[in-house]
């Protein structure tokens, strides 16, 4: 198999949508050293912000998600292949959700950016409302209607009753900012179809490769049986029938060398691209989400 010759259009492939990626996240701002957004909601979320679950809850919770990520309920098991912990982020802060709804017995609004299906109902690729899992989950343990927007759409439904104009150009940003983020996501997702083909050939040859040399060296010692075997013959003929045997055994031995050589290559780049593919994994299932739960 022609290793090289296979992955090249792979590899350009994924080359290209690696550039791509990076021009998507030119065009964002650099908030590293200042964030003037974060400032401002930093201020308005002083002392508005519930105390964390204690560790023996959280013990629980991660137990608890285990479950519930096995049978697909809602919210967060689509963040399964998350290492450690971290996939269990979307529960907690459901769980939270339903604790102040439970205690506060007020009305829950959710707006969120994570358009994943483990929070929305969709029909037809369109968002049409929450998981009616989740509606069904809060009003059983808190008693409450829980309802969940996108920010754009909530700041259009919230314009009546905010008591204030909503500049049309505040709406316009949000989707804006939401159409680079799938525009990101989708630019993931066709880099993880593409880097998990590159495996997939790789794979193919590794498998060809470890049947070769098995054979090898199989060869191999039935080689070494004949030049042991070979001592028994007389002497005019024994040192012909070695020097033979040995070239052969040598060259058997440069081939198996060459081919275990190219699997440990072959093995530390396959290992290098799944944790190239776990990190775009995280990336893609853990895009920054703005989360506000508002008492109505």
């Amino acid at each position: 198999i022609d290793s090289v010759k296979l992955l090249k259009p792979i590899k350009e492939t994924v080359q290209a949508q690696v550039n791509a990626l990076e021009k998507v996240r030119s065009q964002r701002p650099d908030l590293l050293d200042k964030d003037p957004i974060r400032e401002t909601l930093t201020k308005l979320l002083d002392k508005k912000i519930g105390s964390p679950f204690p560790m023996e809850r959280l013990n629980e919770i991660y137990k608890e998600g285990e479950k519930r990520y096995e049978k697909s309920i809602p919210p967060g098991y689509l963040d399964a292949k998350k290492s450690g912990e971290h996939k269990f982020g979307d529960l907690v802060m459901w769980l939270q959700i339903i604790d102040k709804a439970a205690s506060a017995k007020l009305p829950i609004i959710m707006i969120t950016d994570d358009v994943k299906e483990d929070w929305w109902w969709k029909h037809e690729g369109k968002i049409v409302g929450p998981k009616p899992e989740l509606i069904g989950e809060i009003q059983l343990k808190a008693g409450v209607p829980f309802y969940m927007y996108q920010p754009d759409r909530f700041l259009e439904e919230a314009r009546p009753y905010l008591g204030r104009e909503v500049a049309q150009v505040a709406i316009d940003e949000v989707r804006e900012v939401r159409a680079q983020n799938e525009e990101e996501t989708a630019i993931i997702d066709r880099m993880l179809v593409d880097r998990e083909r590159m495996l997939d050939v790789m794979a193919d040859e590794r498998r060809t490769r470890s049947a070769m040399i098995s054979e090898l060296r199989e060869r191999h010692e039935e080689l070494m049986e004949d030049l042991h075997r070979a001592e028994s013959l007389p002497d005019h003929e024994k040192v012909k029938v070695q020097e033979e045997l040995i070239k052969q055994i040598e060259t058997l031995e440069r081939k198996c060398n060459n081919l275990e050589e190219r699997q440990r290559e072959s093995d530390e780049f396959a290992h290098h691209s799944i944790a190239e593919i776990e990190k775009l994994r995280d990336r893609r299932v853990g895009f920054p989400k703005s989360e506000l739960v508002i008492r109505r």
